[in-house]
């Protein structure tokens, strides 16, 4: 009878202080959605915001995922700094006017950032009153893998019935511009991520159509469409998916199908839905391009020698293309270039890794070129 109660302690014990595994694969791109919970706020979300710090830098530590879109972002020094202790994260974060901002990381060993923006802001009104998406390019070091990233906050199901009227056609709304946004950049991998605050079955306002699925499923396809149909919760306290992840062709053409998960925290983080998250974050795997050299470059567009020894030569330039230098910052460089017949000559660089953007219209390209010691 002791015996038997020691095991059960030690049974108990044991599954409480389980570390939180590892997802993500050297072999993958893994990327996360999380909502986190009116992080570092004093008065809302965590009843103990020490508890929700040690929580969020166990997580980053031990799932080895390579990009994070986070929400609910309310004391983002103290994030920065987690990032900083957790790992080789870069990141940005929103600078709307509202406390709950929003924040992309990404593992600065495999990825650089190119550009960074807050969409839509001539149409903030649709976007819960300002929280506008958050943009971000990325390009991967070691392959030609080229990212478009738009982070969502949308307009939350709360207050009067007006008011929850209202959140339904604001997040139509958004629906409809990001369509139209991912339209436009249909020749990118674009993977569009984060609280969207509504499923794509079943509205949460009246049990009625959802303000997303028609709109986006034509182009696209949400990667959790299976969970949200068969009646999972990316919400602790719900019993639908708020959080999805929506991926264009180009993007579902490298997505490891049947990889996402809803990342089950609570088994390993005690008090998670109070001191942790009130969400549970998406996961989802992609395959890395095959090659290197070139990102979604026109054929007739080459550059070579790479690897090089310090000057490069771009051609199949046309007169209107603009071509720009980037080194692994993604800050704007001043070599030395000379324009010649179709061809653009780049020379004077020192040994590292180099980021060429060639801009055609409203499509934007990007080499990576490597110079050799």
């Amino acid at each position: 009878m002791r015996l038997g109660l020691l095991g059960s302690v030690l049974f108990y014990f044991s599954f409480a202080i389980a570390q939180v595994p590892s997802y993500g694969s050297s072999k993958t791109i893994d990327i996360a959605t999380w909502n986190l919970f009116w992080y570092g706020h004093p008065n809302y979300g965590s009843t103990n915001n020490a508890t929700q710090r040690n929580g969020v830098g166990e997580v980053l530590r031990n799932t080895r995922v390579d990009i994070w879109f986070f929400q609910e972002i309310v004391d983002s020094s103290d994030l920065s700094q987690v990032l900083k202790e957790s790992g080789n994260f870069g990141h940005i974060y929103s600078h709307y006017w509202q406390d709950q901002k929003m924040g992309i990381a990404w593992d600065t060993k495999q990825w650089v950032l190119l550009s960074d923006s807050q969409l839509y802001a001539s149409n903030s009104t649709s976007f819960a009153n300002g929280r506008l998406p958050l943009f971000a390019a990325l390009v991967s070091i070691n392959t030609q893998d080229t990212l478009f990233l738009v982070n969502l906050h949308l307009k939350a199901h709360t207050g009067t019935a007006e008011k929850k009227e209202e959140a339904y056609w604001n997040r139509r709304a958004s629906a409809v511009l990001m369509n139209a946004w991912q339209q436009a950049h249909a020749g990118s991998k674009v993977l569009i991520a984060g609280d969207w605050n509504d499923d794509i079955d079943i509205s949460n306002h009246k049990d009625t159509v959802s303000p997303f699925f028609d709109v986006m499923d034509l182009d696209g396809k949400f990667l959790f469409e299976k969970e949200a149909f068969a009646g999972e919760h990316s919400w602790y306290y719900g019993n639908s998916m708020i959080d999805h992840m929506w991926a264009n062709p180009r993007m579902l053409a490298s997505f490891k199908l049947n990889s996402q998960k809803i990342l089950p925290l609570d088994w390993y983080l005690p008090n998670y839905p109070t001191q942790v998250s009130d969400h549970f974050p998406l996961f989802a795997a992609f395959e890395p391009s095959k090659s290197t050299g070139l990102s979604d470059v026109p054929h007739e567009i080459l550059l070579y020698p790479n690897p090089c020894s310090g000057t490069a030569l771009i051609s199949g330039i046309s007169a209107t293309d603009i071509v720009k230098l980037v080194d692994a910052q993604g800050i704007q460089l001043n070599a030395n270039a000379e324009s010649l017949d179709g061809h653009v000559k780049i020379s004077g660089l020192k040994a590292g890794y180099y980021f060429i953007q060639v801009s055609r219209g409203e499509q934007v390209f990007y080499y990576r070129l490597v110079v050799k010691p």
